[in-house]
């Protein structure tokens, strides 16, 4: 579980990798096992500026946020349409 003072600082908080399932998992989104395991430099394609953006990131997971919480948006898909940001 997320540490409520996590929640209450007035700083920005980054989830990155098993922080965004947290994050999601803690806001009422759905975290499960994917069809595919992501490995390896993956290409991401991500909404940036209203621009789509394509890079490639280093991913090693098993499982992903398969449901964002309510009031979340999807900023980013890998080639495989994960979610990645």
């Amino acid at each position: 579980a997320m540490p409520a003072w996590i929640l209450q600082t007035p700083a920005p908080v980054l989830g990155i990798c098993y922080g965004m399932q947290l994050i999601a998992h803690t806001f009422g989104g759905i975290v499960s096992k994917m069809r595919n395991k992501e490995e390896g430099l993956i290409a991401v394609t991500e909404i940036i500026d209203e621009k789509q953006i394509r890079s490639y990131r280093w991913m090693n997971r098993y499982d992903g946020v398969v449901s964002i919480p309510r009031n979340f948006k999807v900023t980013g898909v890998t080639e495989d349409d994960y979610i990645a940001s």
